[in-house]
């Protein structure tokens, strides 16, 4: 019984709908933009702030097309390096770090993502070394259009 369960459960995890970003009744796939959180932790996307639970879930989220702004979160310890650039080829991204309390030995760091979200398009979130960038360069956190792909 508690393994049918809990393949009920998992099974039901994976199908959790995406969260819906925009006003009125749900659209088409043609006619939204999907970002995947894939390998990132989302916190906001265009100043709001998703449901702690779906953030965990790394739910797919639904935008309407157009100019974006995503809030991706994540820790280190204090030691980790905190200075990340912003590469030409990654769109816009801004970098900054929050104190989290705890004798603020583990800080919150953040980078801002800036983009186009085109309609019928799906964005993956990945950790990359941008293309250009010099070898052993830090990952940063970007949205890549996977459209088509898979």
């Amino acid at each position: 019984m508690k393994i049918a369960s809990l393949l009920l459960f998992t099974a039901l995890a994976g199908c959790a709908a995406p969260v819906r970003l925009y006003d009125g009744p749900a659209r088409e796939a043609r006619d939204v933009a999907h970002i995947r959180p894939h390998d990132i932790m989302i916190h906001s996307v265009d100043g709001t702030e998703l449901d702690p639970d779906a953030r965990v879930e790394r739910r797919m989220i639904e935008v309407l097309p157009g100019e974006r702004v995503v809030r991706v979160e994540w820790s280190r310890a204090p030691s980790a390096p905190t200075h990340l650039r912003s590469h030409p080829r990654a769109g816009a991204v801004h970098y900054g770090a929050t104190r989290t309390g705890v004798l603020d030995r583990v800080r919150r760091y953040y980078a801002v993502i800036e983009f186009t979200a085109n309609a019928g398009h799906v964005y993956e979130g990945v950790w990359v070394v941008p293309e250009g960038a010099p070898e052993g360069s830090a990952r940063q956190p970007a949205l890549r259009d996977v459209t088509g792909a898979r």
